[in-house]
């Protein structure tokens, strides 16, 4: 099989923007490489595609970065790589922010019947795919106030996935929330919902979706790339 331009243009992969984004996915892409701690990593010019990044400056600027940061040691090259014991925790706090499940992604989205799909075709087993549970506030059965089992997911939880198409105001609510107590955030919108994002949320990256399966697909490729595989795999 080759690869051409052509094909590699018409891959549908992870788009990471954040320079934390990009270093965490290389990172944690290091780590997968690495036999035990404290093994050398070679790294290649086609590691960039790891971050969806550019070859040369652009990879050996994050490697330098995280060097700079304790998380990576270089030994004869920047090219030859440890992650160091920084580095390791680092990685630890990224599968499990601030004491959440490591299991668990708590789910954010309006209960419209027009979006029953997106949350059973779509995002529930996209989570699963990756190695997670997916959760929303109606998953188990309960007789508590809706709000306190809210937050009390998001605060048991490892990252929250945000669905905000038809604008719903809890959805925007949780997801600040979920940043608040330190949870990272993962955006989705339909795509043609997408020209009605909120002002003050349209700057971060949004998973945009046309279809169930185009969620299933681009969720599940996300969460790999940007947290790893979970445990549930």
């Amino acid at each position: 099989m080759m690869v051409t331009s052509e094909t590699a243009e018409g891959m549908d992969g992870p788009v990471l923007t954040s320079v934390l984004q990009k270093q965490d996915a290389l990172l944690s892409d290091i780590a997968s490489q690495s036999r035990h701690p404290g093994s050398v990593v070679n790294l290649g010019p086609f590691d960039c595609v790891i971050f969806d990044g550019a070859p040369g400056d652009e990879l050996g600027y994050h490697v330098q970065s995280m060097v700079d940061r304790g998380l990576l040691q270089a030994r004869r090259t920047i090219n030859e790589i440890v992650i160091t014991p920084q580095g390791w925790e680092h990685l630890e706090q990224l599968r499990s922010p601030l004491g959440g499940n490591r299991s668990d992604i708590f789910v954010a989205m309006s209960f419209k019947e027009a979006l029953r799909g997106a949350w059973e075709d779509g995002i529930k087993p996209g989570v699963a795919a990756a190695g997670y549970r997916a959760k929303r506030v109606d998953s188990d059965a309960h007789n508590d106030k809706i709000d306190d089992r809210i937050i009390a997911g998001i605060r048991a939880c490892y990252a929250v996935v945000v669905d905000v198409t038809t604008q719903n105001a809890g959805a925007y609510f949780e997801a600040g929330f979920a940043m608040g107590v330190g949870r990272p955030v993962v955006w989705t919108v339909h795509e043609e919902d997408l020209p009605n994002l909120h002002f003050d949320t349209r700057q971060f990256r949004h998973i945009v979706w046309s279809n169930e399966l185009d969620l299933c697909a681009k969720l599940t490729t996300h969460l790999l790339a940007v947290f790893g595989r979970g445990p549930l795999v």
